[in-house]
């Protein structure tokens, strides 16, 4: 015996009453999936515009991610800040930290000052 295959589409609308009813062995029993395959699903967040449904844009996690590496924070401290739960800063830092500090060198290099040259004077050498 091997395993049901279901389109994308009907595990969509699984996902969807699921969400919509709160609730998961009911709607599985329903459809007669397991519910273990419903939460594999709600975890595959098969919604089409996953980023529009979100809770926080990329751009807030970044900037949240930011934040806590510029300023030396800690997680705790900035789940205070942000009013956002500990684990999701812990989890964003692990994700895109790396992405996050390549963007923060990049933005240092742009705004690192450069030397114009030198300015003789009759009593000294001055940079401007």
């Amino acid at each position: 015996m091997g395993y049901k295959k279901f389109t994308t589409e009907f595990k969509r609308k699984v996902v969807a009453e699921s969400n919509a009813r709160h609730e998961v062995k009911s709607v599985a029993k329903e459809y007669g999936i397991d519910s273990s395959t419903l939460f594999k699903w709600k975890k595959q967040n098969l919604d089409e515009n996953k980023e529009e449904n979100a809770p926080y844009s990329r751009e807030y996690i970044k900037m949240v991610v930011k934040t806590r590496l510029t300023k030396n924070n800690t997680s705790k401290s900035c789940s205070q800040m942000f009013k956002i739960p500990e684990y999701l800063i812990t989890f964003w830092t692990e994700k895109f930290g790396d992405e996050v500090r390549k963007e923060i060198e990049a933005e240092q290099q742009r705004n690192k000052r450069k030397p114009r040259g030198i300015h003789v004077t009759s009593s000294a050498v001055y940079w401007k």
